[in-house]
């Protein structure tokens, strides 16, 4: 709590420094909604394990073909028939939980790479916007208790992160 209070003590003393033109909010979770390369990233993505997530279905569908025959030939079966059948449904579902896991781990991985890159996009737009509108600080909305209207320059930012596609 005392860093919290020290830290916006210091913003505040940083503040009384800086003239009131020279500061700007952006409301981030506005840019990452808005800005035109998040729909690419997604994109990208879905490309880049469409062939995996297509294995992943194809084995679902083969497990549920597995269950199927079971129960629909399970009386008519003998034993030895069953129990094969039983085995092969074991090893496939260990392997679907593999490639799931797998598949599920590289594309946290992958997003968490591509929101960094997206984020040092946004970083630097900013830096643009700040530096061409003379602003000394800028501000996250999440930091705000109150600012102007005429304070916002995330319209400029995600218009500069079009430019910059």
């Amino acid at each position: 709590m005392k860093k919290l209070f020290f830290a916006a003590l210091a913003a505040i003393a940083l503040i009384s420094n800086v003239a009131a033109a020279d500061v700007a909010y952006v409301n981030m979770p506005k840019v990452l909604q808005e800005m035109p390369q998040k729909d690419e990233i997604g994109a990208l993505l879905k490309r880049e394990f469409a062939d995996r997530v297509e294995e992943i279905k194809r084995m679902e569908g083969e497990m549920q073909g597995i269950v199927q025959k079971a129960q629909k030939d399970g009386a008519l079966m003998g034993e030895d028939e069953r129990i094969a059948l039983e085995r092969q449904l074991e090893a496939l579902k260990s392997q679907y939980e593999l490639k799931t896991k797998a598949l599920e781990e590289d594309n946290r991985r992958r997003q968490a790479d591509e929101r960094n890159k997206l984020l040092m996009k946004v970083q630097a737009a900013i830096n643009k916007v700040a530096t061409a509108e003379g602003i000394a600080m800028v501000f996250n909305t999440n930091a705000l208790v109150f600012a102007a209207d005429n304070t916002d320059i995330t319209d400029k930012v995600i218009a500069e992160l079009a430019k910059a596609q």
